[in-house]
């Protein structure tokens, strides 16, 4: 069943169950992207089973959790068109897809869903699909270090270490070019 929330959630990242999945497809999910985000020191804030309103910040994504059950009731109808009508990222997972259309609600239907049935352990793609969406791979964390050496160099060598420890990709001048590099073409 759907619930709605208010306008406070500013967590760093929020994923929202429109509708609240079995307790063990919950916890499996959970699971699954805490290992995914440890060592990155981050937090993910699940909701179960509410809905998407203004002040939803974009660090966020909602998965609808299809079965026949829900794609009728009005609640979770409602929050799907208003995660939608805010552009929040919304991904489809179905039981099976030969019954996608009895799974989902029709504003879905041009989304691509993914299958996951109940007793399996959470697919591959749908923990980094959500990593994606909330701009969390290794890939979406790169840094460069713009800093100017006579009164910044310490600081700008901190701050990459600190950087790194927390695995992410960062271009700092000093330990990535060496004398007579063209900084230009390496940036």
């Amino acid at each position: 069943m759907c619930s709605p929330i208010s306008n406070s959630w500013l967590n760093m990242y929020n994923i929202f169950f429109i509708n609240t999945p079995s307790d063990s497809r919950a916890e499996k999910l959970r699971q699954s992207l805490d290992i995914a985000v440890e060592d990155l020191m981050l937090s993910i804030v699940f909701h179960d089973g509410v809905a998407i309103t203004d002040g939803i910040d974009a660090s966020s994504v909602a998965i609808y959790f299809g079965n026949s059950n829900i794609v009728n009731d009005s609640a979770c109808s409602s929050y799907t068109e208003i995660a939608l009508a805010h552009g929040v990222p919304l991904i489809p997972v179905i039981d099976d897809e030969t019954l996608r259309k009895q799974q989902t609600h029709q504003d879905l239907s041009l989304l691509k869903s993914m299958t996951w049935s109940t007793d399996d352990a959470v697919p591959d793609e749908l923990t980094s699909t959500i990593l994606e969406v909330l701009g969390i791979t290794e890939q979406d964390r790169k840094v460069f270090i713009s800093y100017r050496q006579s009164d910044a160099s310490a600081v700008a060598g901190q701050l990459h270490h600190a950087l790194a420890e927390n695995r992410f990709d960062i271009y700092l001048d000093r330990f990535q070019s060496a004398v007579g590099d063209n900084i230009q073409e390496q940036i």
